[in-house]
């Protein structure tokens, strides 16, 4: 098991809060990513895991997920929990037939052995332009039929991996008959351009890929919906919102307040667990809203404020608690911030979006998945403003996993951190029904 890093750690490619952006190694192709099914009916996904030379596994009943480390050509091992090597408490063995890897030997070191079968899903590497920039994408078709099929393009988290290797997605939404697009957004993997997190940009990218895959004769252009998860959770209503053809959108664990204030929740949070109250957190809203005012004036008014409460609240106990967020990078770091390089890296980050209007103009069906104990996208507002809309009339279901953090992720707490075990189960069954009905799979 292992900490799941916060949203800000992941906002490698800010650099703000590490200097150096971490940068994305492309792993060796291989043909073991995709789906698998047990004699029970069981489903498992397979796909590249963050780490790169690794991959993860998830069940799609169960939720339970876990790393495969490679211990041979066609084997596997995995320790326990979360994301854990040693010591190995399973092993997996991949069958070939003409090199080509039909199904798998499940056998855990107290168990007994299993198999499953690779699921033929029909895969197609498609790029596309999005104004100048090329980007590199995946269709994943179901195993049977000739279509035309509905299609539900997956929208990109914060994240820099590659898409098309680490999103399991692109198999789980073809089991119900629904063909996916997954493509790496501009900066990452494949795809050209440089990487941003600017929503009205990113909007266009997933705009751009609906236009592509609308002419594809294998995709009914009438049944596409998009599936945006964490910051996707901005940018899938951002984008549906300016083509009226997109039939649906699926947001797991997104927000209905702006990244500024996502950070500001986060911070908050953060103080909460180091044991501080209301009083510190009201001095901690003074930097952070000083903050505030120099990021809307992009980085030219604010900074002799910032100095001043830096000078004032800089022996106080609380302040170390903002280290991991813009807060603390800020304090850290200014001098590099107010850099042409930082300052750019900073201001490609639509801070201050404001989503609710947007999920107030939409009429088509929504999804929201949240996290009841999510700390990384804190959801009090988001979800009495979907209970609004809802009774309003709007087309929104809602499901909260009461146990779960972000992405839908369930934790044990040991020393002040949680540690990660699972998916909530059901969790993706739930998504792959309710994409199944709104897009007629």
């Amino acid at each position: 098991m292992a900490r799941k890093p916060s949203l800000l750690e992941r906002l490698a490619s800010l650099a703000l809060l590490f200097l150096v952006a971490a940068c994305s190694q492309t792993p060796k192709p291989s043909a073991v990513p995709g789906v698998y099914r047990f004699d029970d009916g069981r489903l498992l996904t397979i796909s590249y895991h963050e780490k790169g030379a690794f991959f993860r596994y998830r069940d799609l009943h169960s939720g339970t997920s876990g790393l495969l480390a490679s211990a041979g050509e066609v084997h596997y091992s995995s320790g326990p929990g979360w994301d854990s090597e040693q010591p190995v408490v399973l092993d997996v063995h991949f069958r070939q037939e003409n090199k080509q890897i039909t199904g798998l030997i499940w056998k855990p070191r107290k168990g007994v052995a299993t198999r499953a079968a690779r699921v033929p899903l029909r895969e197609e590497e498609i790029r596309f332009s999005s104004g100048p920039v090329e980007l590199s994408g995946r269709l994943v078709l179901p195993a049977e039929g000739g279509g035309p099929f509905p299609l539900v393009v997956l929208v990109h988290g914060s994240e820099r991996d590659a898409a098309t290797l680490t999103y399991h997605r692109q198999y789980q939404f073809p089991l119900e008959g629904v063909a996916t697009f997954v493509y790496d957004k501009r900066g990452t993997g494949r795809s050209g351009g440089e990487f941003t997190m600017l929503f009205d940009v990113l909007a266009g990218d997933v705009l751009a890929a609906v236009d592509r895959l609308r002419s594809h004769p294998k995709i009914d252009p009438d049944r596409i919906g998009l599936a945006g998860y964490s910051q996707g959770g901005w940018i899938a209503p951002l984008a549906a919102s300016r083509d009226p053809r997109i039939r649906f959108v699926l947001v797991g664990y997104g927000m209905l307040e702006s990244p500024a204030r996502e950070d500001r929740l986060e911070c908050h949070n953060a103080l909460r667990a180091k044991g501080f109250g209301s009083a510190e957190i009201h001095k901690a809203d003074e930097i952070i809203d000083a903050i505030d005012r120099l990021l809307a004036s992009h980085l030219k008014d604010g900074w002799t404020d910032l100095s001043a409460l830096q000078q004032k609240y800089g022996q106080e106990p609380w302040l170390p608690a903002l280290e991991e967020g813009l807060a603390g990078a800020f304090l850290r770091y200014p001098r590099w911030l107010s850099s042409p390089h930082g300052r750019n890296r900073l201001l490609q980050v639509s801070w201050f979006h404001e989503p609710l209007p947007v999920i107030e103009k939409l009429d088509i069906p929504m999804l929201w998945v949240l996290g009841g104990k999510d700390i990384e996208a804190p959801n009090e507002v988001t979800i009495a403003e979907l209970e609004r809309l809802r009774a309003a009339g709007k087309p929104i279901d809602l499901k909260i996993y009461p146990d779960a953090d972000h992405g839908i992720v369930e934790f044990e707490e040991k020393d002040g951190e949680r540690l990660y075990t699972r998916y909530s189960p059901g969790y993706f069954e739930l998504e792959s029904a309710w994409v199944r009905e709104k897009a007629g799979g």
